[in-house]
């Protein structure tokens, strides 16, 4: 080791963390054959003064390598015969086998729970678990997990802080570095990216914050002396300022006692507190004697509403410090503590002057309000405890380096969940040739018997129904007709109705185009028409950004009848986040698509045109890589030859379809100028009813905005409104609008009056005005 010679510098298997991930182990047969480890594995030949590498694994499957977990630590050998050996690798995902010198890679991390969790949580009603790792993912356990059980990864990447509503179990937030905070409304069966004005950040440990009696109230760390508020489960956000010494990393802790009452704090000279709901912040004093370290954790009080707790990991200074005035003064309960940081601390609802502490080497309980402190040799490793909360009568603990943790306590209170209405999922398109309604709901609470209302009729009928439960009824509809659901469940006598949805059913036709231009378009699904300050008409078009993690659908309405000259022309840009150099569906690197997919029953979809993103084109390029706004000049034309896949006589449903992987997005997607057609096309289908209607609006009840949908008898000037209970006009949504009679239209009502300002909840009234009459229907807007 004297002396040392460069053998060569490419391939960099340690990228630009090398002080994270690097190890080497040599042959045991032969001294020039080394495996390295830094993201990947690779093995290195040595030739005298050079030397040859050869990638072995790759850290995400479908790359053309073995999938081994990235961020390499450990390797070890283990020697066998005739020049083979075995080999170890230890990283961020635990550990992996190989048995014929690195060539194959099998996981062996079955029963070794050694997970590093940041953060837990608890489904309200059931034994389900949550909780955000390093660089492992959010992961979510089975019902009543055990030790041995297999968790799913819900989120990718590192896993951070994450939360549970705790009224409805179907509702769970989990979080990815920089402030992304994705949403469950499925019970984490599937996670969609909250975007809706959520500016990401630079800091890379994403806390949250939840109020305890609203769960729709969240805190999301920002950058600087900012974090971002929401008051309606994400779909709106604003940015509060507080005072947090300009530094980013931040948590939260809502009072248990008072909502109005919320802590955030950065490091001991950036703690603040809200008194109106984290509305607003001020600075606090700190703590006297407080090290000038990060804050590591805070509590609150179960019973008194003035006291908080704040912890720290400074090595030789105190770890825990008490206020009891909501800030003014402090007393330190370090007391007889050993020298370790404190990351989490509870109160025992049953016996407040129990404290259970959370430190780097296991769980401590103070007996007597933190005077003295004592390990709690109570089954739960000696490991650090990053996350205590109580749930209901659980208490749940994250540790870092041996998985999630629970205690059943009968002395905790259960946790008062409300009987909650059943949820109604999406109606999807019926088949394509036949206008079949599937009917798809969940409960979230246990019902003596459930209702299913289909157009004013009930359509099927369910008897006793556990909690979270899944259940499905059809319904066939009239082609030209829309058909309005909702779901009913009955508990003691009382009747809990899901959200209204309703869907339009088009019969087919062999030819249909669309502009976009008019506000009825025959398209249901995720995308929206609009107008976009850089085109000159209305698109259709996603969110911009659009958001990660999730498939975005936009269905044309009529299925199609093909024959052999059938084809589907459109124009679109589509700024999505480019995939690798060199890769091409189906390979995972090529992150985001958009494509156009077919189906003949409305279950089975497939693909039309190869799935491109904004590598398709130069100007694509160069605005997604610019971070730029598209624009109606970047509109490229495609076509596809529909009797390429289906045989004359089909019937055939359509859609666009966007994917996004779970990380990196753009503007987005727009689409125009869609005509479908055929040489013996006609404009010959089933037309819609020609009557005047207010089709029931969805959501309704509503929180943030609704859906208004109708017809018209004849076509002509029409006036739309909303008017209250005293019969007030509160604002006007059309006036003096000329209106062709067929289409079905739709627009939205975000709960404003005509100045923009938030109305108060209550009962509203729709009002379709037209020449000879008026149709009235009730909306109820709920905050």
């Amino acid at each position: 080791g004297a002396s040392w010679s460069n053998l060569g510098n490419s391939p960099n298997w340690l990228g630009s963390q090398g002080w994270y991930d690097n190890t080497l182990v040599v042959s045991p047969f032969d001294a020039n054959e080394i495996i390295v480890g830094g993201l990947d594995l690779y093995r290195i030949i040595v030739n005298s003064h050079t030397m040859s590498a050869t990638k072995l694994t790759n850290w995400y499957a479908g790359a053309g390598y073995p999938y081994v977990h990235a961020d390499q630590h450990m390797l070890l050998t283990i020697p066998g015969t005739g020049g083979n050996y075995s080999l170890l690798a230890g990283n961020d995902g635990g550990v992996f086998f190989s048995n014929d010198n690195g060539v194959t890679w099998s996981q062996r991390d079955d029963g070794y729970n050694v997970t590093q969790f940041y953060d837990a949580d608890k489904h309200p009603a059931i034994q389900e678990f949550i909780g955000g790792t390093q660089d492992n993912g959010t992961n979510l356990s089975p019902n009543n997990a055990t030790s041995s059980s297999a968790w799913d990864e819900a989120i990718g990447g590192d896993g951070f802080e994450c939360s549970w509503n705790k009224h409805d179990g179907n509702i769970v937030y989990g979080s990815l570095y920089y402030s992304r905070l994705y949403k469950s409304t499925d019970g984490g069966n599937s996670f969609q990216s909250v975007g809706n004005g959520l500016p990401q950040s630079n800091v890379f440990y994403t806390s949250i914050g939840m109020d305890p009696r609203d769960s729709d109230v969240l805190l999301v760390v920002g950058d600087n002396n900012t974090l971002n508020r929401t008051a309606d489960g994400g779909a709106t956000w604003e940015i509060i300022s507080g005072d947090f010494a300009n530094t980013s990393r931040k948590i939260f802790q809502f009072s248990s006692v008072n909502s109005n009452i919320v802590w955030a704090a950065s490091t001991s000279f950036g703690i603040n507190v809200s008194t109106d709901h984290g509305r607003h912040f001020q600075l606090v004093n700190p703590p006297a004697t407080a090290p000038g370290g990060y804050v590591l954790g805070i509590a609150t009080h179960p019973d008194l509403e003035n006291s908080a707790f704040i912890t720290f990991g400074v090595s030789g200074g105190p770890k825990i410090f008490r206020t009891d005035d909501l800030g003014q003064s402090w007393t330190d309960i370090t007391g007889n503590l050993p020298n370790v940081p404190v990351h989490t601390l509870i109160v025992l609802p049953f016996d407040t002057s129990r404290f259970w502490i959370g430190t780097d080497i296991g769980l401590f309980e103070s007996p007597d309000n933190g005077a003295t402190w004592a390990y709690a040799n109570s089954g739960i490793p000696a490991v650090a405890i990053k996350k205590l909360k109580i749930v209901g009568q659980e208490i749940v603990a994250a540790t870092h380096g041996r998985g999630i943790w629970s205690v059943h306590l009968d002395e905790l209170p259960p946790l008062e969940v409300p009987i909650l209405s059943p949820i109604l999922a999406q109606l999807p398109p019926p088949p394509p040739n036949y206008p079949l309604v599937r009917i798809n709901f969940s409960t979230r609470s246990a019902h003596d018997s459930i209702q299913v209302i289909a157009n004013d009729s009930v359509i099927a009928r369910f008897g006793p129904t556990p909690a979270y439960s899944d259940r499905m009824a059809s319904f066939t509809g009239t082609y030209g007709n829309e058909v309005g659901v909702t779901v009913i469940g009955f508990s003691a006598g009382v009747a809990y109705t899901s959200d209204g949805r309703s869907l339009p059913i088009f019969a087919p036709r062999n030819a249909y185009v669309e502009s976009f231009d008019s506000l009825g378009v025959q398209m249901t699904g995720d995308l929206m028409v609009g107008s976009d300050p850089n085109f000159s008409t209305n698109v259709l078009q996603t969110l911009h950004p659009y958001s990660s993690g999730q498939n975005y659908y936009a269905y044309i309405g009529p299925p199609i009848l093909i024959d052999q000259t059938s084809s589907m022309t459109y124009r679109d840009v589509a700024l999505v986040e480019p995939g690798d150099p060199g890769t091409s569906y189906p390979d995972l690197a090529m992150w985001d698509f958009v494509t156009v997919e077919g189906s003949l029953n409305g279950t089975d979809w497939q693909i039309l045109i190869e799935p491109y993103d904004s590598r398709y084109d130069g100007d694509w390029t160069q605005y997604y890589n610019a971070n730029s706004d598209a624009t109606e000049a970047l509109l490229r034309d495609h076509s596809i030859n529909l009797g390429d896949f289906y045989a004359t006589g089909d019937t055939v449903s359509l859609r666009f379809r966007l994917f996004a992987d779970e990380y990196v997005t753009g503007w987005g997607w727009a689409i125009d100028d869609l005509e479908i057609s055929s040489s013996t096309a006609t404009t010959n289908f089933v037309a819609l009813p020609n009557q005047y209607a207010l089709l029931p609006n969805y959501p309704n009840p509503f929180n943030a905005s609704t859906t208004i949908r109708f017809t018209l008898g004849h076509s002509g000037k029409i006036d739309l409104a909303i008017y209250d209970l005293l019969g007030r006009k509160v604002t006007k949504l059309l006036v003096g609008e000329r209106m062709q009679a067929g289409p079905t239209y739709s627009l939205k009502w975000n709960g404003t009056d005509g100045r923009g300002q938030n109305v108060a909840s209550g009962l509203y009234y729709l009002r379709l005005s037209y020449d000879g009459g008026e149709v009235v229907r009730k909306l109820t807007l709920l905050k």
